[in-house]
């Protein structure tokens, strides 16, 4: 069965892995920021595992909480800033741009009508 392993922001599950915590993950958090508590498999976080509220069965939940402010605090502490941040995104943005125009250029690529059709549709550059 294995277990598994969510990082929630607010409410918003954005990571999941089984049978392992990202050890980087991990290491933003304290010890202090650990919970364990015992919970009935239907309390689970409904937007990632639907509702079940039929199943009577107990598990062990183990999370490390803490405040936005603070994980903040603690991954500028590392190097990962806001700026920092926002240029990589803007570099994999731009090099994933370069990268369909490339595809669009490529007719081996864009010989079938339905992906030529869609990209036209989404303004993208290179299509006669």
């Amino acid at each position: 069965m294995g277990s598994y392993c969510e990082l929630y922001i607010s409410n918003y599950p954005i990571s999941t892995t089984k049978n392992e915590i990202d050890p980087f993950l991990l290491s933003i958090f304290q010890p202090n920021d650990l919970v364990a508590y015992e919970r009935n498999i239907g309390e689970r976080f409904q937007l990632l595992y639907g509702r079940d509220d039929s199943v009577d069965e107990i598990e062990r939940a183990i999370q490390y909480i803490n405040t936005a402010q603070n994980l903040k605090e603690r991954l500028n502490v590392v190097g990962f800033t806001m700026k920092r941040v926002e240029e990589a995104f803007e570099n994999s943005k731009l090099e994933s741009l370069e990268r369909i125009n490339e595809w669009i250029e490529d007719k081996t690529f864009n010989d079938n009508e339905t992906i030529e059709k869609k990209l036209k549709e989404d303004g993208y550059s290179g299509l006669s």
